[in-house]
């Protein structure tokens, strides 16, 4: 995702109805913290991001009902 001006509105690549690719930009240091998080829980960063976003989103009651929380 670019945002060509403020204007933009934020897309997201749509992989199908149930998935969609988002890009994220960290520092060096946060992305080998997250890769060393996720090893030592034995599951992918991917899989850590989720479990992290839904624990948050879960706190605001936003998270779709049903939805693994892993």
């Amino acid at each position: 995702m670019v945002a060509n001006n403020s204007n933009d509105r934020t897309q997201f690549h749509l992989l199908d109805g149930e998935m969609a690719e988002l890009s994220l930009l960290v520092p060096t240091w946060q992305a080998e913290a997250l890769e060393q998080a996720a090893q030592a829980e034995g599951i992918t960063v991917a899989q850590y991001l989720r479990r992290i976003l839904n624990k948050n989103l879960a706190q605001l009651s936003l998270s779709q009902p049903g939805y693994y929380y892993g």
